[in-house]
């Protein structure tokens, strides 16, 4: 070995295995899992009551998947929303609001935040006076 190398590995060597290299365990986040997360039934009410033409259109049975995968990955995984992100290839600002909008469907609230969610919208059909048979 010339004396360059030996210098070079004298000093990086040292530094390195006895400075500030050190094996660690990996962090853990602790967070407050609601307990509807741990019932399927309730996870799927969930779905059904957000995504209600979830059978018939593609475009709503896409979505919910996606509701599924954030709600198995980050409320019973425990996953932080970065991860869960990196997972699905979204961003983290999208795993961020689908997050955000889970929480407000599961409290009764409209996913967009604009209020509390009720029953059918619109105009109430009147009564038809048409005689029964």
């Amino acid at each position: 070995m010339s004396k360059r190398t030996k210098k070079l590995r004298s000093q990086v060597d040292d530094s390195f295995v006895s400075g500030g290299h050190q094996i660690v365990r990996a962090r853990q986040y602790t967070r407050k899992t609601p307990e509807w997360v741990n019932s399927e039934i309730k996870i799927r009410a969930l779905l059904l009551r957000v995504f209600p033409k979830l059978h018939t259109e593609p475009r709503q049975r896409e979505r919910a998947a996606r509701w599924g995968r954030i709600i198995q990955l980050y409320f019973r995984t425990g996953y932080t929303h970065t991860q869960v992100a990196h997972e699905m290839r979204l961003t983290a600002d999208q795993v961020r609001s689908t997050i955000r909008a889970i929480r407000r469907a599961a409290a009764g609230q409209r996913a967009d935040g604009s209020g509390p969610r009720r029953g059918k919208r619109g105009r109430p059909k009147g009564k038809t006076n048409a005689p029964q048979s």
